[in-house]
């Protein structure tokens, strides 16, 4: 055997001892109802790297074994793919894995995947075990809901009856996170969490954030929310509304600062977005009568191809300045620097370039942002 060959067999028999060296986290999974030819889908959400695995089923009901080298903290999604599918016809579960171990879940359905217990980890804490039942009411609270809205009879009491336990069981659990991440400042997983619970109002974050252990500050999770929290703090009532420039609708330059003087209303939408829709009647509205002197409307459209935002602004004829923030380049960062993070939002500013009020989600009546402005400009404002 020549010298060059028993060199690289050295070479690859050292790679397999490192890969053997490696750690490994594993996910078990058995749903009884599961069929040949059905697949996993196991994705990451939060790493540099993202991945998406697949694991088809050989037999019915079959206990696989999903295994990968573990890196860093991570949330792990699981979805089930039906035989002849193309795509999950239920939500997945995700569960989050901060260590070399073993995660378990199972059931008899795999319909009810969302709604499954999973063992491992930090799901195993106490504190996080009383929201996995939470969590499975939600879930059939969910299914319920989904089949009243496709019932033509459907009574307003039933819907608001459902939409009043989904919402009783969101704040039990949001109530059992805070508790987890309050008991646990030493868990990267209370950081995980918090990061997606930054649309509360920061004195509930900030100190929560602050009793984190060094290392938790120091981690992806915790530098996101200090990143945002900084973000949110400068986007508050009072404080300076970051200019911008971008190229509007018809070419034209639009820059923040050129309406200073003026009350004006960013609305940041989208012609993909059902409840942006259905706001822009009043919005119209509201422009129709206070438009123009002391008064003007921005449109930021996010995340829209250029022919549906156009069509969007004629059909609901919007008559006020348009820009998609597709189409500039830097554009796709304003929400986040607004700190935008659900549509539609509406920020008022006033004269003097301070934010005045945020008003996010669909309000049929009394949005804040067009009662404060009604009430800076009047009932009997004449143009």
């Amino acid at each position: 055997m020549n010298k060059t060959l028993l060199v690289a067999l050295a070479a690859l028999l050292a790679g397999n001892v490192q890969a053997q060296n490696n750690p490994s986290y594993k996910v078990e999974v058995c749903f009884e109802d599961t069929q040949a030819g059905g697949k996993y889908i196991f994705r990451s959400s939060d790493l540099t790297d993202n991945f998406s695995d697949t694991l088809t089923l050989k037999k019915d009901g079959e206990k696989v074994v999903f295994k990968k080298e573990y890196t860093e903290p991570f949330t792990l999604t699981l979805s089930y793919i039906a035989p002849g599918e193309q795509r999950a016809g239920v939500a997945g579960n995700a569960f989050f894995i901060d260590s070399p171990l073993t995660i378990r879940i199972s059931g008899t359905q795999a319909a009810m995947l969302p709604a499954a217990s999973v063992e491992g980890g930090v799901q195993d804490d106490p504190i996080l075990q009383q929201i996995q039942p939470i969590n499975a009411a939600m879930y059939t609270a969910f299914l319920d809901y989904q089949k009243l809205a496709r019932t033509p009879d459907a009574s307003k009491a039933e819907v608001d009856s459902l939409v009043g336990v989904l919402n009783q069981l969101t704040r039990q659990m949001q109530e059992l996170q805070r508790q987890y991440i309050a008991a646990r400042p030493q868990s990267i997983y209370s950081a995980a969490l918090l990061s997606g619970m930054l649309r509360e109002d920061p004195s509930v974050i900030v100190p929560l954030f602050e009793a984190f252990a060094p290392a938790v500050k120091e981690s992806r999770y915790g530098k996101t929310i200090a990143d945002r929290l900084a973000v949110i703090q400068a986007i508050q009532p009072g404080r300076p509304a970051p200019d911008f420039t971008l190229t509007d609708i018809d070419g034209k330059t639009l820059r923040l600062s050129d309406f200073r003087g003026k009350w004006v209303l960013l609305d940041f939408w989208g012609s993909w977005c059902i409840w942006c829709r259905k706001g822009n009647p009043a919005l119209v509205e509201l422009y129709q009568k206070y438009g123009g002197k002391d008064f003007e409307i921005i449109g930021l459209a996010a995340r829209d191809r250029e022919d549906n935002w156009k069509k969007a602004i004629a059909e609901d004829g919007l008559t006020w300045r348009h820009a998609n923030l597709a189409l500039n380049e830097g554009g796709n960062d304003l929400p986040a620097k607004y700190n935008v993070s659900g549509f539609p939002t509406k920020i008022l500013i006033d004269p003097e370039g301070n934010i005045s009020v945020i008003s996010v989600g669909y309000h049929e009546t009394d949005d804040p942002a067009a009662v404060k402005l009604i009430d800076a400009l009047g009932e009997t404002y004449v143009q």
